[in-house]
């Protein structure tokens, strides 16, 4: 499966950036012709930074719920057994930090392609969800100004995507690939076939999410 094909039967959208401060909660501009913002100005990166913006929750029940936020246990993804192919141009794209530096390095070579494997997802539990919707209707009621002009039309990430990413070289390549993992620092597994060698990376950062509008979070 492609990504194009992955985006439209899944309903997901990609990362433009990926990096260890997106988590559930954090706050889109999400718009028809360009790619989601995840650092749109004018609000905070996460709806629980607005929370405590207006002293709904203090620095100590911010960081509580952070923590448990990263916490989420990982559960295998509706697609875990899926190869998602992807071409060199969409891993500069999404700016997976080193992968992309490897995606740049080998982007006029043919003999080269990525993938994501063995997906797995984290997501709002019905608790958590629960409790939210609560802190977006005591927002409301405080300060509506702030819910209308900053949080209505933004969206929220609810759903998180990762994946193990798997490049797949020719043999002819091998030592220019495996200098620039050298250089990375980076550990992947080494599979070898006749003509190629698959090297399978173990992402730590998300690739995909799932957004839903704040105004119709329920």
């Amino acid at each position: 499966m492609n990504l194009r094909e992955f985006r439209k039967t899944y309903n997901l959208d990609l990362l433009p950036v990926s990096n260890e401060g997106i988590i559930l909660g954090t706050l889109v501009k999400d718009t028809i012709w360009s790619k989601p913002d995840l650092n749109p100005s004018g609000i905070p990166n996460s709806i629980y930074g607005a929370l405590l913006d207006l002293n709904i929750i203090n620095e100590e029940k911010f960081n509580q719920i952070l923590q448990g936020i990263k916490n989420t246990k990982k559960e295998q993804a509706a697609f875990s057994q899926i190869s998602i192919e992807s071409d060199i141009d969409s891993e500069i794209n999404l700016g997976i930090p080193k992968i992309g530096e490897i995606a740049t390095k080998f982007k006029n070579h043919k003999e080269i392609s990525f993938s994501f494997q063995n997906s797995k997802r984290i997501a709002y539990s019905d608790l958590q969800r629960y409790e939210l919707k609560k802190y977006l209707d005591e927002i409301k009621k405080i300060d509506w100004d702030v819910y209308d002009k900053k949080l209505r039309r933004s969206w929220l990430i609810t759903e998180l995507y990762y994946a193990e990413v798997s490049i797949k070289i020719a043999k002819s390549l091998e030592v220019e690939l495996k200098a620039e993992i050298d250089v990375l620092d980076l550990s992947p597994l080494k599979f070898e076939s006749t003509n190629s060698i698959e090297y399978v990376f173990q992402n730590t950062l998300p690739f995909a999410m799932e957004l839903e509008e704040i105004k119709g979070f329920n």
